[in-house]
């Protein structure tokens, strides 16, 4: 292609800028002294990180093993002490459902461009154990994995000579199938029936892809860019579902200005037959291909920078090499490692360096249109150079990073959810709250769901004003007669945050008993309140007394479902002296107690029948108490005024469970009209009466 075809090719860019976004950090692990890192996934969402470590590109390879969470599992460091110049360049890591495949660059002699040794290490995904395979005399490319099979494409550098080595999960060997000479080594991939895909250069500046597997080669198909030598394969996918190869090569412009520029091989996976040459970007700079991924919904994208404008350019093109879009990002320094990924609403990602080189960044693309949605910036510090970008189910990303001979690994999220109680009881209103990073210059539609909408019900979605860091929402928590989890999402953009609630049964929350002071005898009543209302078939609230001689309750009442206040009848019992009880109220491991008293009864009055008698008759006197006598009886101390005419017991006794008493008085006969005051007391309680006696 030639200058007017590169002019062509340029003229359908557009410059789009939108709106940034500051995004919170989770979580960073860091190592000082580190080089470049590599990172992979596997399908139980554990990341290995592996990081060369110690001066210019390290000494040794740091291996950890984290969680989602950030925490490590295990790290294990492996030194390769058999050669002197032993520094190391991570090349490439593969997963096989047992093991960690990392291929290293090792340098043997002075200089940075002098990798020319590789080493491969087997790494044991449980527990971090490793072990070396390799040879000095070998380059290897960046390997390539299913659960059972590892492909590793290699290059004897003294003969140029060129395999596919097949190792099982285990790195036993399968078979080495030749495919030739190569003086560039390439990429290879292995689908899932394990038939492996390697590109290589060729010495006449051609390049090759061969398909083949452990039986032997099943093609191998020649490519020739026009006008472009040194052709070096740098990325290559299998895509199954289009029945496509692809693979991303730069070729050498061959007239002045000798310039780097980035092409697209289109294979038929299945025949080797060559569909199509599609430029990604060629223009009269050099154009630093970066990666390629398949896109949802067909085709492929990728992505590559431009070093004089400091530009990242992105292309989707559909299977037969057909551009679908165009996108030029702007302001982001080359050299900078892109690294492609999608979020979970299919928009495509791509990591970039900002312009002032303080900051990482992400860019969010409509991968449909080709519309730059949004780009997310983060803080980590001067010199900043954002690596490979990987996102998970709920639109977390987790990204690698060097800054200042620092290497990073962090987890970073655009939004957060949190809740104003964590664990709800049934019943009880709760309110969700979005924290976005950074605010929006339009409304953002935030959609909400609920894992148990039954339990939690949520509104379908809710608007964060433009310009508003936050947005809070309504939780409907209904009872529950047992702890149930309940996972709350809202989505916006591909982001998805999601947070667990615990509804927890309507325990007892306050008890209380009124009146708190009786007189034994004297029904009183306990209010028994929940934290938050009866589930379906109600709650059962569990009591017992302290006393329960003095007062009892029932061994338990359940509060009807809805209600979140039941009254319990306090049957109390009479009593020779004033007690406290306590009664206690249960609902699973949660106890409330309210104290009262129950009291003695008191004399209440005296009366004498008839109240005027001639002398030698007998009068009843009627003693009257508060409440009922206690078992035993109650007893009431009698004085008579003039013994010597009204005849008085000592004392007399209240039967128990009586509140009255007559008592016989005998009188005796007198010669003239007398007044007698008769006198009752108990506990310092007087009181009195008179009995008149006539002649």
């Amino acid at each position: 292609m030639g200058l007017v075809g590169r002019v062509l090719m340029v003229a359908s860019i557009v410059v789009l800028s939108a709106v940034a976004s500051a995004l919170p950090i989770i979580w960073t692990k860091s190592i000082v002294n580190g080089g470049v890192p590599k990172i992979i996934r596997d399908t139980s969402g554990n990341f290995y990180q592996v990081t060369p470590v110690g001066t210019l590109y390290g000494r040794e390879l740091v291996v950890t093993k984290y969680n989602a969470l950030g925490t490590a599992a295990w790290s294990t460091t492996i030194s390769e002490t058999s050669f002197s110049g032993n520094q190391f360049s991570v090349r490439g890591l593969a997963l096989t459902a047992t093991s960690l495949v990392i291929v290293a660059h090792e340098r043997t002699v002075g200089g940075a461009g002098s990798f020319v040794s590789s080493r491969m290490f087997g790494v044991n995904l449980a527990n971090g154990g490793n072990s070396f395979f390799g040879s000095s005399l070998m380059e290897y490319a960046p390997p390539a994995a299913t659960p059972t099979q590892i492909a590793i494409l290699l290059r004897d550098t003294s003969t140029n000579d060129t395999s596919v080595a097949f190792f099982d999960a285990t790195f036993s060997v399968i078979a080495t199938v030749g495919i030739g000479q190569s003086t560039r080594i390439g990429v290879v991939t292995i689908d899932t029936a394990n038939n492996a895909y390697a590109a290589s250069g060729l010495a006449d500046g051609t390049s090759r892809v061969t398909r083949c597997n452990s039986t032997g080669v099943a093609y191998q198909t020649n490519f020739d860019i026009l006008q472009r030598n040194t052709e070096t394969p740098v990325r290559i996918v299998a895509d199954p579902v289009g029945n496509r190869v692809y693979a991303l090569v730069f070729g050498l412009f061959e007239t002045p200005p000798n310039d780097m520029d980035a092409f697209l091989y289109f294979l038929n996976m299945t025949t080797g037959q060559k569909v199509s040459i599609t430029s990604v970007n060629s223009s009269t700079d050099d154009d630093d291909p970066y990666d390629l991924s398949i896109a949802p919904g067909g085709g492929v994208i990728a992505s590559v920078g431009r070093a004089v404008v400091n530009e990242c350019f992105v292309r989707r093109l559909d299977s037969e090499g057909n551009y679908v879009w165009n996108l030029t990002i702007t302001n982001t320094p080359v050299p900078s490692p892109r690294s492609h990924a999608f979020d979970t609403d299919g928009n495509f990602l791509i990591s970039n360096a900002t312009w002032t080189g303080q900051d990482a960044r992400i860019d969010r693309i409509n991968t449909a249109t080709g519309a730059l949605i949004n780009t997310h910036q983060f803080f980590v510090g001067a010199t900043t150079v954002p690596r490979e970008l990987i996102t998970d189910a709920a639109g977390n990303f987790y990204l690698t990073s060097t800054s200042n001979r620092t290497t990073l690994f962090q987890r970073i999220q655009v939004a957060d959810l949190s809740f104003t109680a964590n664990n709800v009881t049934g019943g009880t209103p709760v309110e969700g709250r979005i924290d976005v990073a950074q605010v929006s210059q339009s409304d953002q539609t935030w959609l909400v769901s609920s894992s148990n909408p039954s339990v939690v019900s949520v509104p379908a979605s809710v608007v964060l004003p433009a310009t508003h860091p936050s947005v809070t929402f309504p939780l409907t928590v209904q009872p529950v007669a047992s702890n149930t989890n309940v996972s709350i999402n809202v989505r916006n953009g591909g982001f998805i945050s999601q947070k667990t609630l615990t509804i927890i049964p309507s325990n007892i929350q306050s008890l209380s008993i009124s009146p708190q002071v009786v007189i034994g005898g004297i029904a009183t009543e306990a209010k028994v309140t929940l934290g938050g209302t009866a589930p379906v078939g109600g709650r059962t609230v569990m009591l017992v007394s302290n006393k329960p001689a003095v007062a009892s309750v029932p061994a338990s009442v359940v509060v009807p479902a809805g209600d979140s206040v039941f009254d319990v009848p306090v049957t109390t019992y009479g009593v020779n002296a004033n007690q406290g009880v306590v009664i206690t109220a249960t609902t699973g491991a949660v106890s409330r107690s309210a104290f009262f008293a129950v009291n003695a009864p008191s004399l209440t009055s005296i009366s004498v029948n008839p109240s005027t008698l001639q002398g030698g008759s007998l009068a009843s006197l009627t003693l009257n108490i508060s409440g009922i006598a206690p078992a035993g009886g109650f007893s009431i101390v009698l004085i008579s005024g003039a013994p010597g005419v009204v005849f008085l017991s000592a004392s007399a006794s209240i039967p128990a469970g009586q509140v009255t008493h007559n008592v016989n008085v005998p009188t005796a006969s007198v010669s003239s009209s007398l007044n007698v005051t008769v006198f009752a007391t108990r506990s310092g309680i007087y009181r009195t009466t008179t009995l008149t006696v006539t002649p």
